[in-house]
């Protein structure tokens, strides 16, 4: 791919916003007038100004929605357009309803009241999604501003998506796949709502890249905080899952290590403190500032938003509804099992690929699950949506790691002008201590890009001499650290590079990560691996021709263990 990666991401992102001016109205739900009228309130409109702008863009949605939908019903589309009518009566219905509210002194908070002072407290808590759409309706007015600020959530998303395939070490086609299935599968159009499910999916997808980065040995950590912190502002409950979750899924990786004769690991500690302190914080702190308790939502549920009597055993018809919901929606998705079929094969490759980021992910997954129980309405499916991102993520690392399938055995045999990697090597290969194995041979971009292009050495044994980075990777999952020894080889001459047994060994038992890095003659050269007693490594560079450009061969082997401070050594003419 010789256009830069970055290219693409905003080619792909860019794609998806046009696309979308297919549906600048229409989108809107109930919940959307209450958080438009909240950031107009933000920006300084009255209660008045703010509810009648509110009521414009809800009830001008409606009747388009209505007019679309008569165009094509097959036995009332000759008739008169109700669309004007269904606008008409909707503005009527609102200024009365709102109106009457006014009137009677409901005027505390920013939303405007379109319902009972007791319903808008739940959404008065939920201040974030609210601010980010402030600076949109502000300067491109409420229709445009919603879809520009829809446009900007759900690429952002995509744009995550990218980032945590590729620190994952996933190669630059399947990590746009990524981005492109975020944008095609119901998080795409879910997050053009204006709604927060979208913002929700976003900081969700930064909280997982934060986590991947800690996996990578990187101080992360921070980042996780502060998706969960911003969560927090957008919808409280939503990051009381998702700290659990992700707590949860450490407390499984730690459990399952321990129970491997294994340690825990920096990383998984690290994400385990992050997740437990949002956790407990986010229940102080919503018990502190007097938020909504679940007892609230419960009613909420069950009274349709308080417009009847309080129920007097909530809980006891709660876990009926329940029960019954669970019923009547397994039913539904076993007669489509599009979307079972998709998460659990995204779940497979993730877990397959990437087992301890994929735990996480499962975890992440989880929160829709969570959503869904809290609020089982069988008419709305969008509180599931971070579910979806299971195959969004899944499936890329699925694919990353079916292409390297066919590295599996080093071939023995390249043509003279081929970089040869010899039959040394692949019987070390064979040497390696159950569980590690090839993960890629990959030819890597000569100016330095990451992207990654599989060798099919066992349809092809010939590696053709084209001057590029080749790249022979043994690798358990990406999250552990690096140790790299680097060499070059003078035109003409040889250069000892040795990476002794016990080193190796010592560094597998330490559950790390070997890399040795040997940039050598891309004509005519050769790689000579050298057995020399345990899990020897690369010992001599070859190379006879006078060429000045360089091949650069990696070998790694990855340990699941924690990851120490990456060193890299050089060895000098």
């Amino acid at each position: 791919m010789k256009t830069r990666p970055a290219a693409w991401v905003l080619f792909l992102a860019a794609l998806f916003g046009l696309l979308q001016l297919a549906n600048v109205t229409g989108r809107d739900t109930p919940d959307s007038r209450n958080y438009l009228s909240y950031a107009l309130s933000l920006g300084g409109a009255d209660k008045t100004g703010a509810a009648d702008r509110s009521i414009a863009y809800v009830c001008a949605s409606r009747g388009e929605r209505a007019s679309r939908d008569h165009s094509v019903d097959v036995r009332r589309f000759r008739a008169p357009d109700p669309g004007p009518g269904i606008r008409a009566e909707c503005d009527r219905y609102y200024h009365r309803s709102v109106g009457r509210r006014l009137d009677a002194g409901q005027t505390s908070g920013w939303t405007a009241p379109f319902m009972s002072e007791r319903f808008m407290r739940i959404f008065e808590v939920r201040p974030g999604y609210p601010l980010l759409l402030l600076p949109f309706v502000t300067v491109f007015g409420v229709t445009w501003g919603l879809w520009a600020a829809g446009v900007c959530v759900a690429a952002a998303g995509g744009v995550l998506v990218f980032l945590i395939l590729r620190t994952l070490d996933v190669p630059v086609r399947p990590a746009l796949a990524g981005q492109a299935l975020y944008y095609v599968l119901p998080t795409g159009a879910t997050a053009m709502r204006p709604m927060t499910e979208g913002t929700m999916t976003a900081l969700t997808l930064a909280a997982l890249w934060g986590c991947a980065l800690v996996l990578r040995g990187r101080r992360a950590g921070p980042l996780v905080a502060l998706s969960l912190a911003l969560l927090f502002t957008v919808k409280h409950s939503q990051a009381l899952f998702l700290a659990v979750c992700l707590g949860g899924a450490c407390c499984v990786l730690g459990v399952h290590r321990r129970r491997a004769g294994r340690p825990a690991g920096d990383a998984v500690k690290t994400l385990l403190k992050v997740t437990g302190a949002a956790a407990v914080g986010t229940v102080l702190l919503a018990r502190l500032l007097h938020y909504p308790s679940e007892s609230d939502s419960l009613q909420d549920l069950l009274t349709d938003h308080f417009l009847r009597p309080d129920r007097e055993r909530p809980w006891r018809e709660f876990l009926r509804l329940e029960v019954n919901f669970w019923t009547e929606w397994l039913r539904r998705q076993l007669a489509e099992p599009l979307f079972l079929a998709l998460v659990g094969a995204g779940a497979w490759g993730a877990l397959r690929a990437r087992p301890a980021f994929g735990v996480l992910l499962v975890g992440a997954a989880a929160t829709g699950v969570l959503s869904m129980a809290a609020h089982p309405d069988i008419a709305i499916d969008r509180l599931m949506v971070t579910a979806w991102l299971l195959p969004v993520v899944g499936t890329p690392l699925w694919w990353a790691g079916a292409r390297n399938l066919l590295d599996d055995e080093l071939d023995r045999h390249v043509p003279p002008r081929g970089v040869r990697v010899r039959a040394h090597l692949v019987s070390l290969l064979d040497k390696l201590p159950p569980g590690l194995r090839v993960d890629g041979l990959r030819q890597l971009h000569p100016q330095g890009d990451l992207e990654g292009k599989p060798l099919p050495l066992l349809a092809d044994p010939h590696l053709s001499g084209h001057r590029r980075i080749t790249d022979v990777d043994l690798r358990r999952p990406p999250h552990q650290s690096e140790r790299a020894g680097e060499t070059r080889r003078v035109p003409g001459g040889e250069q000892l590079l040795r990476v002794g047994a016990l080193a190796v060994a010592a560094h597998l038992r330490r559950n790390t990560e070997l890399q040795v890095e040997l940039p050598v003659g891309a004509v005519g050269a050769a790689v000579t691996a050298v057995g020399g007693g345990g899990y020897g490594g690369v010992d001599r560079v070859h190379g006879n021709h006078p060429s000045q450009r360089f091949t650069k061969v990696r070998i790694r082997a990855r340990g699941l263990g924690s990851r120490p401070p990456t060193t890299t050594s050089r060895a000098h003419n």
